[in-house]
């Protein structure tokens, strides 16, 4: 029996990140995703060793802080020039922007 062709969904166009890619921002944005709440991560496991560092290097009230920090700026640029340079600045052997 054959299948009927799958139809794509109406909306935006389909949009394909790279794993790779996907890694890199969670690495990126780890700490400010601590600061604003989450407690869960879902990754493939060759980011475990990579995300245990960052989390055993980090507590809670830093993150929360920085949190606070990025929410009190106006533009998505600065948000990520922030990030970038925390991220250099406690992490930079994880991290290269």
């Amino acid at each position: 029996m054959k299948r009927p062709a799958r139809q794509r969904p109406s909306g935006p166009p389909w949009l394909l990140i790279s794993l790779s890619l996907v890694a890199f921002l969670l690495l990126v944005f780890l700490f400010l995703l601590l600061g604003l709440g989450l407690t869960e991560f879902s990754v493939s496991p060759f980011l475990v060793p990579e995300i245990k560092t960052i989390l055993n290097a980090s507590t809670r009230c830093d993150a929360e802080e920085f949190a606070q920090r990025c929410l009190a700026l106006d533009t998505p640029a600065q948000v990520r020039a922030l990030v970038t340079e925390e991220m250099s600045a406690r992490y930079g052997a994880y991290f290269i922007a």
